[in-house]
Parts: structure tokens; C-alpha cells; sequence
């Protein structure tokens, strides 16, 4: 998720700190949590469906010193819709096109749409992918299929794409199953339907203790991982799915705000910062998925022979 820039400027996203004491729930609510981890189980054994992301991310900061103020502030929202197939060797490929609109301040903004086919293959990622509408000069994107064996070679152009999710185990994303089961502050379930009318079950897993251990950051000395550390992170993260009456997936929701109001920096037992330093800081991002036309038909994705030897 696009929350992870603001981890670019803190510190890598790794299962390294210890969790704070497990919360407790009760019987129902373990029940739910499990409940909702056996839909993902299922969604993963579709062999085909439709696959709309969509993303909106604030990110917000700003510093005072010495009467003068420096802000910034990154805005971005993106929706991706294509459909996704599944071979019978557990081999994924899918076809998207993803819109993309990125703000950040004082004068920087583009809009783009890129539209990419991916397919992978014995753990290697195949990406074709090309801009289909730009509004400002972007990284380019290299013609054709391209060949990828770690998160680490795909290019920043990319980004929007999500192909890094390709190399993630459950331990390095947000769904680390563990870490919900240890850090959910509450779990609750109601009655909803979807927009075409569909009768579903939200389930809600909310976790607002010790936000910054759910995150597991790598404790490092870096100055912005030091202001963390001492500093109240406010705020909560919430995990909802909707399942159908057989349980299928067919939305999920997550969203993270987090903040600090009016931190005095110079309070803290960090060095160098002039009495009357405060940062405010401000995160609020929202991920939805919908899983729709399972096990449908859709057109193969093949890599030529030729691009897969290069």
C-alpha cells in the first residue's frame, strides 16, 4: 500500500520488534477473525476473477522552527480494474489498467494511466506495461515484456502497479495474519449489502494500541524513527471484509490514520532541535478491493517464447 512511502523516510517494513502484550477478545470474536482469514484461503483458489483496486492516500507534515514553517504534502489516487487467472500450477497473470493522480507540494502533479499485462512464472515476474495517457513528464516505462526475480529490479515507474506484492510473504505486508490475531483492539460483524444489491457480512478488526509495533518499523538511528519512538502515534487501522453467504471475498477495506498534533521536539531526548521545534504529521489512506466474476472466462495472457529467453 502507498502508506509504505512514508516508511521510505523512517525505515524498512520488517517482523523485528517484539508485539505488546496479545490483546484479549473473546471467543466470537477470534471466531470472525478466523473466519475472515478462511475467505482469503478460499479467494486464493479462484481461477479467474475481476479485480478492482482502489487507493486514496494523504500524507501530510509540517515543521516549525525558529519562526518558520516548512510543509509538505503528498496526495495521491489511483484506481486499477482488470480481470486476474489462475493456472492449475498456481501460476497468476492479469491484465489491468490502472489511473493514477499524484499531487504533491508546492507544484508537482501528474496524471497518468498506465496499462500493464503481468504474468508470472516459476517465481519470476513478466510485465508489459506502457502509458496510455500522461499529463507532465514521467520515468519511462521499457517497451515490451520485461523480466523481474525480486521487488528490488522493479522500476519506480511501476509503482502504481503494486507488481512488488509479487515477492511479499505474508510476514513483510500489512496481512500478517499473527499480527492481527495479536494486536486487534476489537472485532465486530453486522449485516450490509454491495452496490448491486448483494446481501454480505462486514466483518471489522480494528487495532489501535501500539500502532507503531503493528507497523513493526526497524528500529534504526535514524532521526524520524528516534521522534517516532518517543513520540504518541494516534490513531487506528482498520481491516473489514464483506463475504457473501458462502463466504466468498468480495470487498476488503483497508484503512490506516495516523498522526501527531503539536509535537515539541525539543521536549524529546534527541539533540540538536531549538526549544519551541514542533512537527505535526498526518497519514489517512484507504485501500478497497472488489472481487467480482469468479471462475469466469477470460482471455489467456501469454509471454512470447521469444521475450521469455532474453
Amino acid at each position: 500500500m502507498r502508506w509504505l512511502t512514508i516508511i521510505l523516510l523512517l525505515a524498512l517494513l520488517l517482523p523485528t520488534i517484539p508485539l505488546s502484550a496479545q490483546t484479549q477478545l473473546s471467543e466470537e470474536e477470534e471466531a470472525l477473525i478466523e473466519r475472515m482469514f478462511a475467505a482469503a484461503d478460499k479467494a486464493d483458489t479462484y481461477t479467474s476473477f475481476t479485480a478492482t483496486t482502489t487507493e486514496f492516500y494523504i500524507f501530510e507534515m509540517q515543521v516549525s522552527f525558529l519562526g518558520q514553517t516548512v510543509e509538505f504534502l503528498e496526495s495521491v489516487t489511483s484506481n486499477s480494474d482488470g480481470y486476474v487467472i489462475r493456472d492449475e500450477d498456481g501460476e497468476r497473470s492479469s491484465s489491468t489498467v490502472t489511473l493514477a493522480y499524484d499531487y504533491r507540494s508546492p507544484q508537482d502533479n501528474s496524471r497518468y494511466t498506465i496499462g500493464a499485462d503481468v504474468i508470472t512464472v516459476d517465481d519470476m515476474l513478466y510485465v508489459n506495461a506502457m502509458y496510455t495517457e500522461i499529463s507532465t513528464v514521467l520515468p519511462p516505462i521499457e517497451p515490451g515484456w520485461q523480466m523481474y526475480n525480486n521487488a528490488e529490479d522493479i522500476p519506480a515507474a511501476l509503482e502504481e502497479l503494486r507488481l512488488d506484492e509479487v515477492f511479499d510473504s505474508e510476514e513483510d505486508t500489512l496481512f500478517n495474519r499473527n499480527l492481527i490475531r495479536d494486536s486487534a483492539s476489537e472485532v465486530t460483524i453486522k449485516e450490509g449489502q454491495l452496490s448491486d444489491g448483494t446481501p454480505v457480512d462486514v466483518i471489522q478488526i480494528v487495532i489501535e494500541d501500539d500502532i507503531l509495533n503493528f507497523l513493526n518499523l526497524q528500529a534504526s538511528e535514524d532521526i524520524f524513527w528516534q521522534i517516532l519512538e518517543q513520540a504518541e502515534l494516534e490513531g487506528e487501522i482498520i481491516f473489514t471484509a464483506n463475504l457473501d453467504a458462502d463466504d466468498n471475498l468480495l470487498l476488503t477495506n483497508i484503512s490506516i490514520v495516523v498522526s501527531i498534533d503539536d509535537l515539541d521536539l525539543s521536549e524529546l531526548e534527541l539533540e540538536g532541535f531549538p526549544v519551541g521545534t514542533t512537527l505535526d504529521l498526518s497519514v489517512d489512506t484507504t485501500q478497497i478491493g472488489t472481487i467480482s466474476n469468479i471462475d469466469s472466462e477470460y482471455d489467456a495472457i501469454v509471454v512470447p517464447v521469444d521475450d521469455q529467453g532474453e
